[in-house]
């Protein structure tokens, strides 16, 4: 049985002693073996990062609609967006959807909002559609994608869109 060595207190090296295969552990430094007290578990600990997802949204336009659609989520932890995905469809192929504006907060996310962006360059096989640096998203600030179609769907037609993000949130222990 292995035989306590000890000290005062946890920061001394207090060890255990022992003759073999009785001491979990255990390095062999000569002729006894000897194993340390396992260190104390660390609570808390640094916050995860991990690798998730957030959806934000899905809107239809109708027959002769052509107004702006903000699609608006708030999410309940910081999270860094990485990517954004669009996926539109419209009834008669005719109708773009457009990417008007990216808001984290109240703070554009292009360079410039002179310009909409066509939501193919969003679309899920486009090549810079996971490749985006977008602003840390801090808990209760919100993050809009505001979005319009190119023209107003024709009488019985519709055009449809749906987004996403991937990106990093943090996960405290």
């Amino acid at each position: 049985m292995p035989e306590y060595i000890g000290g005062d207190d946890d920061e001394t090296g207090a060890e255990y002693v022992g003759d073999g295969d009785d001491v979990l552990g255990a390095v062999n430094r000569g002729r006894a073996i000897q194993a340390r007290r396992p260190a104390p578990a660390i609570r808390g600990g640094a916050p995860q990062k991990l690798r998730t997802f957030v959806g934000l949204g899905v809107t239809t336009w109708l027959a002769t609609e052509a107004d702006q659609r903000d699609l608006i989520i708030e999410p309940q932890r910081d999270f860094q967006p990485t990517g954004m995905v669009v996926d539109s469809v419209s009834s008669d192929g005719l109708v773009l959807v457009l990417v008007d504006e990216v808001l984290i907060g109240d703070t554009p996310q292009s360079p410039t909002v002179e310009q909409s962006a066509p939501a193919s360059m969003f679309a899920h096989d486009s090549w810079g559609a996971a490749m985006l640096d977008f602003q840390n998203c801090t808990p209760g600030q919100k993050i809009t994608l505001r979005l319009s179609p190119s023209a107003a769907p024709a009488a019985a037609q519709t055009a449809t869109a749906s987004a996403g993000m991937f990106g990093r949130a943090l996960r405290g222990r």
